[in-house]
């Protein structure tokens, strides 16, 4: 069920070979095999991460290599234009949304029973990585991993939060510190003496973030106007800029695309202003 005209065909930014340019081409909208825990996302905003470095490379991620061909990009945000079943979600079109990373976790598993589908052995994987991901103007994701976003939130704020806000935010929470402590947030600690530097730390958890942790997120966000610095640009066809200025060492602050400007026109109207 929709709310809009929904086209047969869309322009995705994929990766059809790997260690080779994204190209960027029509596929079909993927709106007619929509199931019961699936959105259908008008893409706003997308944007870039390491990540999809590695995919684009064909480096195994979760031990598997990405499928092609794959469309980039696991960070975005946007509007519902069709839900597989309204009574699955509380959520409906209209809504504007940060897209959750994992698509069809099992539900019945024993991560999935403690909270924590984000493990889930049995999904489907994450968006943009294992499936068709955000480069794109629509993209099928899963409802229980969707945020809805507070009027106040913007789309450029919200889409590369979907994975590296999530990543910090869940790395400060799980160590349980106060307001004014340290923390260190390891990456691959592939530095000289890792082995002297990192003896005396200790580790806490996991750095994946559960959905409803992702929503925590989002709403502290909107409560205390933090901003992400991003340098926009405008359309798919902009993408292989954006690699060049990101991959070059010549952009300070998270890269983003523009999908729709419609979109962004519109929520200025409901001040999302963050």
């Amino acid at each position: 069920m929709g709310t809009e005209t929904i086209p047969d065909t869309m322009l995705a930014c994929q990766v059809v070979e790997f260690k080779k340019p994204y190209k960027i081409h029509n596929v079909p909208v993927p709106k007619d095999d929509l199931g019961p825990n699936d959105l259908l996302v008008k893409i706003a905003v997308a944007s870039l991460c390491h990540t999809d470095s590695m995919v684009a490379n064909g480096i195994p991620i979760a031990q598997y290599t990405p499928p092609l061909p794959c469309t980039a990009s696991h960070e975005g945000a946007g509007t519902i234009v069709a839900i597989g079943s309204p009574s699955t979600t509380s959520l409906r079109p209209g809504d504007r949304i940060m897209c959750g990373l994992y698509l069809h976790q099992c539900g019945t598993c024993t991560d999935c029973a403690a909270g924590t589908p984000q493990y889930c052995p049995h999904s489907a994987g994450a968006i943009g990585v294992h499936t068709h991901g955000c480069f794109a103007q629509y993209v099928r994701i899963d409802a229980r991993n969707a945020v809805k976003l507070p009027d106040n939130v913007s789309f450029a704020t919200a889409a590369p939060l979907a994975c590296a806000g999530c990543t910090i935010y869940k790395g400060v929470r799980a160590t349980g510190l106060r307001e004014g402590e340290w923390i260190c947030l390891p990456d691959e600690v592939a530095v000289p003496f890792h082995e002297l530097i990192f003896r005396d730390i200790k580790i806490h958890g996991s750095l994946v973030c559960s959905p409803d942790e992702a929503r925590e997120m989002i709403k502290m966000v909107s409560e205390n106007g933090i901003s992400v610095k991003t340098n926009p640009f405008q359309g798919l066809n902009e993408i292989p800029k954006l690699l060049e200025l990101a991959h070059g060492g010549k952009m300070a602050g998270k890269g983003i695309v523009v999908v729709d400007a419609e979109q962004i026109e519109h929520e200025k109207g409901i001040g999302a202003t963050i």
